[in-house]
């Protein structure tokens, strides 16, 4: 599943809880309480972030979310970058995915 793929349900990892500051620009610092990382994130990752703490859902749904909140639409190409953050997060342990 790590490898970007759309079709299983991403959730924050078991015991994770992230602290945000945000600036006006979409950009931001995540602070991962369990771990003690802390990590950057664009615009778009930090947005992608948000909707996996809001609730699970596929790289699909949470591309449509996304696009919803950038007023744009959730294309194919929007979907698999969607899917390759949620890949890269679930190896910094930001996400987990599990099977649909």
């Amino acid at each position: 599943m790590a490898s970007g793929s759309s079709d299983g349900w991403w959730h924050l990892p078991r015991g994770v809880r992230l602290r945000w500051r945000e600036w006006d620009d979409g950009e931001a610092i995540v602070l991962n309480v369990l771990s003690g990382q802390t990590h950057y994130l664009d615009g778009l990752s930090a947005a992608v972030l948000r909707e996996i703490e809001r609730e699970p859902a596929t790289a699909r749904r949470i591309a449509a979310r996304v696009a919803d909140a950038f007023e744009s639409e959730a294309d194919d190409a929007l979907t698999e970058r969607v899917a390759e953050i949620c890949a890269r997060f679930d190896a910094l342990g930001l996400a987990d995915p599990e099977s649909a």
